[in-house]
């Protein structure tokens, strides 16, 4: 019969690229790892490596690393709340969130959460929306915030709020005084910085000023700091004006620029208390904050 130690040791191999540095990170001697991957080889009948250094998989290892990182994800998963429930603590969760929703949304979630259930712990990672789908199939987080980007099978997108993407700029800019409404031939004669943040927007006239951008911003944070010193102009969702000073949001003409936020988690794997108590605590901050911030509610549901 597999074991879970032996699969562990099998998985820190194959992400450490060999039995020393799988050995320092499992404080383990290198003897004693390559004696538990030979036990596990003997399990299965064929090799997982190719070659005595075990750093270069075979078919079989690969498909062994897939299922085993499942099975450890679950077991540590079940395994903490356990303990937590023998604690009387309602748990743990891992959250992963775009910039905007952590910003404006999540402080008074995780505040809701900690207040009503002792012992709450909360791990937060800031990431864009790419990276939050690939976090959920990953297991790296429970939960995630981020826009809708036609995820896989496996994720299930619970739709939360629908968000303007507005051109950002620094206050006092030539934009902010048109007199007509902003269209996105309004832009070309400005310097555009490329961002993540703006990936539904399949608009042709829209796609010409920024796929030619001479600029990328790696993060929200790096944008805005860009945007308010004039070195360029940009588009985020209207959410970012929370906390933000020295910056203009200003409407486009263009009814295809949104974006549709929801909660993502794995499809058909179970959610530990807390995660389901967290997902009902942050759907009703957003429900409560939808007219302040001026999103679109979107009941749950309901089609987007």
């Amino acid at each position: 019969m597999l074991s879970l130690h032996a699969l562990r040791v099998f998985v820190t191999a194959a992400e450490c690229g060999g039995i020393r540095p799988a050995a320092e990170r499992l404080n383990r001697t290198p003897s004693a790892v390559s004696m538990s991957l030979k036990q596990l080889e003997e399990e299965l009948g064929a090799p997982l490596f190719i070659g005595d250094r075990k750093n270069v998989l075979t078919e079989l290892g690969e498909l062994v690393l897939e299922q085993a990182r499942e099975v450890l994800i679950h077991f540590d998963g079940a395994s903490a709340a356990m303990h937590a429930f023998a604690k009387r603590l309602v748990g743990h969760s891992r959250i992963g969130a775009v910039t905007s929703v952590s910003v404006a949304l999540l402080p008074e979630a995780i505040r809701r959460m900690c207040d009503t259930f002792q012992g709450f712990t909360v791990q937060l990672r800031q990431m864009d929306s790419v990276r939050s789908h690939q976090a959920i199939l990953e297991g790296v987080v429970d939960l995630a915030f981020a826009t809708w980007l036609n995820p896989p099978e496996e994720v299930n997108f619970q739709p939360l709020f629908r968000d303007r993407l507005d051109v950002v700029c620094c206050e006092g800019h030539p934009l902010e005084s048109l007199p007509r409404p902003l269209k996105w031939e309004d832009l070309a004669p400005w310097r555009f910085i490329h961002n993540d943040s703006y990936g539904t927007i399949r608009t042709p006239a829209f796609l010409g000023i920024a796929t030619p951008s001479p600029i990328v911003a790696a993060s929200v944070t790096n944008l805005i700091g860009m945007v308010r010193e004039n070195v360029g102009i940009s588009v985020l969702p209207r959410l970012c004006r929370h906390g933000t000073s020295g910056l203009s949001f200003i409407p486009v003409d263009d009814p295809t620029a949104f974006r549709v936020v929801g909660m993502l988690s794995r499809r058909n794997r179970p959610q530990q208390r807390a995660t389901r108590n967290f997902a009902a605590f942050m759907r009703e901050v957003v429900r409560e904050r939808a007219e302040r911030l001026e999103y679109e509610y979107i009941e749950p549901g309901a089609s987007f």
